[in-house]
């Protein structure tokens, strides 16, 4: 499913398997006591699931990381859904180190910011190493 808006739907009980979930807005949909085998949760906000710590996880499930800083953010208005959160990742099989992750990210929403740098050829080992710090931050 991509780009699919899925907002307040019923999928309590439902039996999925192998499901892609991209970009899908899921803010309110029912996933009490639905089972999930092999799908894919990527660039896809968790936040905001109705009986996300309901799920049975009949086969572990893949959430990329950009799912997690999107989720994360979300939460940064509205922490309450976390600890369904962790129980979701926890059975999908995600490691415990990108949970870590995900919970250090809660309160800091992503941000992007672009710059242009202009430089003289004799300043080209400054502006690389500029380029190279402004990257590791």
């Amino acid at each position: 499913m991509f780009r699919t808006d899925l907002s307040d739907a019923n999928m309590s009980e439902a039996d999925l398997d192998q499901i892609y979930f991209f970009m899908t807005n899921l803010s309110g949909t029912d996933f009490s006591r639905a089972q999930l085998a092999q799908c894919l949760f990527l660039d896809t906000s968790l936040a905001r699931i109705k009986g996300i710590p309901d799920i049975i996880h009949r086969h572990l499930s893949h959430i990329n990381v950009r799912t997690l800083e999107i989720t994360a953010a979300d939460l940064t208005e509205d922490s309450a859904d976390q600890y369904g959160i962790d129980i979701f990742l926890e059975g999908a099989g995600v490691a415990k180190e990108y949970i870590e992750f995900f919970r250090s990210r809660i309160g800091r929403p992503i941000r992007f910011y672009s710059a242009f740098i202009s430089y003289s050829t004799k300043d080209q080992a400054f502006s690389d190493r500029l380029y190279a710090d402004l990257r590791q931050q």
